[in-house]
């Protein structure tokens, strides 16, 4: 199994392309290899990833070249920031293939992430962004984008689509994403949208308060569904009514979104007590969508696509601390984005232990052959 897991590594980095003269002392695919590894194990920098290297170069020679043994700190800095991130994105792309197999049936949500200490100086407080696809039915991250530095996830989300195979998925996404080309991109693909409606569209945006309203208090034309949830001091309800009668948008809307088929209104109301008083909080919220109109599969869509901050953001701020990384030069923190998000993947395939993202790592510093198990998916280590 060691030759087996290693060799899979090896060949998922193998076709990274490297940035380097021809000479160069150590090979990429051993520096990409050692760094999978090693975050895989809980390390989360530069010197952890070296101080990994080293602490099972026995290990690792046996299948490695090695020639000048385990690369020096200033080679993984150097060779990080250099890399193009597109080869390590692609190797992400597909190593999450190969786990999901298909999105077909199933619902990818689409968010941005801000890594929060990448800037580069103090008085210039922008970091990273990245805007990831994640598959909800999986717990997976699909693929990642990087935001451009003066640009918004609204140029980023067209090349992430352009990376994913969304034929027969649903794709949701929030506000700022609702944009007619990426509904028509997401459609032209083979796939359907739920995607929130707010100000950024306001004529469209008063048009269905307006008209939403109008059909729930008339009772007809539209389907609803009710769930009531309480826990934690506070009792949930939510409300979704769906219509597809939408005579009432202009002939120009109905052609502006390519493939819609029905809005939806998320009525959100939540009792909690503060101190003796009791608060209630009311919110509505709407949505566009492709998909028939079906009340509880646009709830269950719409809540959904919320969990990929707990899912992804919360596992890699809490597990990798992925917010307290400080690497800023060049490509080198998107290209560790990258290589926790497959680590993060890897690991939550694992169902052989119940533990937490932060103590399988732990677990596989202490354990190699969980850890290679882990790489081909056999885990089984108790």
């Amino acid at each position: 199994m060691e030759a087996v897991a290693i060799a899979l590594v090896l060949s998922m980095v193998a076709t990274v392309d490297d940035p380097r003269a021809p000479n160069a002392r150590h090979r990429l695919v051993d520096i990409l290899a050692i760094a999978l590894l090693a975050t895989l194990a809980g390390v989360d920098d530069y010197p952890g990833i070296v101080e990994y290297g080293r602490d099972r170069f026995d290990f690792l020679k046996r299948f490695m070249a090695l020639p000048h043994g385990i690369p020096s700190l200033s080679t993984f800095r150097r060779v990080f920031a250099k890399l193009d991130p597109e080869g390590l994105a692609e190797v992400l792309r597909r190593w999450a293939a190969e786990l999901v197999k298909s999105c077909q049936g199933k619902q990818i949500a689409i968010d941005g992430k801000a890594l929060r200490r990448s800037f580069e100086h103090a008085w210039k407080k922008l970091g990273l962004h990245v805007v990831t696809a994640w598959c909800v039915e999986d717990d997976l991250v699909l693929a990642q984008q990087a935001v451009d530095e003066k640009s918004n996830e609204i140029t980023a989300v067209p090349q992430l689509l352009d990376m994913l195979e969304i034929k027969g998925a649903v794709v949701s996404v929030d506000a700022l994403n609702t944009q007619k080309a990426i509904a028509g991109q997401i459609v032209k693909a083979g796939g359907d949208y739920v995607m929130a409606l707010k100000d950024n569209h306001p004529t469209l945006l008063q048009r269905v308060q307006r008209n939403m309203t109008d059909l729930i208090l008339d009772g007809a034309d539209h389907v609803t569904d009710d769930s009531t949830e309480a826990g934690h001091g506070r009792i949930d309800r939510r409300r979704v009514y769906v219509t597809d009668s939408l005579d009432w948008l202009t002939p120009q809307q109905r052609q502006d979104w390519p493939g819609l088929q029905s809005v939806a209104m998320v009525h959100a109301t939540r009792k909690m007590l503060k101190g003796d008083q009791q608060v209630v909080e009311d919110d509505r919220r709407y949505y566009l969508s492709s998909l028939p109109a079906d009340a509880a599969n646009h709830g269950r869509v719409i809540r959904n696509h919320w969990g990929i901050e707990n899912g992804q953001h919360w596992c890699l701020d809490m597990a990798f601390q992925e917010d307290q990384n400080r690497v800023r030069a060049d490509h080198g923190q998107e290209n560790l984005a990258a290589l926790r998000r497959i680590a993060l993947n890897l690991l939550k395939q694992d169902q052989s232990v119940k533990l937490g993202l932060k103590n399988k790592r732990l677990k596989a510093s202490r354990n190699l052959s969980y850890l290679l198990a882990i790489v081909t998916g056999t885990s089984n280590a108790k």
